[in-house]
């Protein structure tokens, strides 16, 4: 008796875990473009406390593309050495109060390499973050 139901346990918790994921995949599947808290994450996990990067800069007549416009907001130093610059910086203020700089801190370490401005790529790459995150606090 206590072998099926330790079976029928197991079984229901795969089930569970198989839900969520299918769940979270068809999200995923019809996602386009990012809100635009998203964007603003990017911009906020690499800055240098209230400022951001140190490496962007605007002239005062600037006419850009919107692939250019969009690469000030997404992460710019795609180095590790950037990554830690980043975080030694988040560690002692982020000036979000209502997120931890955990949540940044994940978000610039898991982009770390990543040097793309293509949506659909930082989505993917988003949604594994997320997949990742939602197997290991399931287990």
């Amino acid at each position: 008796m206590q072998k099926n139901l330790n079976y029928t346990y197991k079984f229901y918790l795969i089930l569970i875990f198989s839900f969520g994921i299918i769940l979270r995949l068809y999200w995923a599947e019809h996602k386009e473009g990012m809100h635009m808290d998203e964007v603003a994450t990017f911009s906020v996990s690499e800055c240098d406390g209230a400022l951001y990067s140190s490496d962007v800069y605007v002239p005062q007549e600037f006419v850009a593309t919107g692939k250019e416009i969009k690469k000030f907001y997404f992460i710019h130093d795609t180095r590790i050495k950037g990554t830690l610059h980043d975080l030694r910086y988040m560690w002692h203020n982020v000036y979000d109060y209502t997120h931890t700089n955990f949540y940044y801190s994940l978000i610039r370490v898991f982009f770390t390499g990543s040097n793309t401005t293509d949506v659909k790529v930082i989505n993917k790459r988003g949604i594994l973050l997320n997949l990742i995150l939602f197997t290991l606090s399931f287990i």
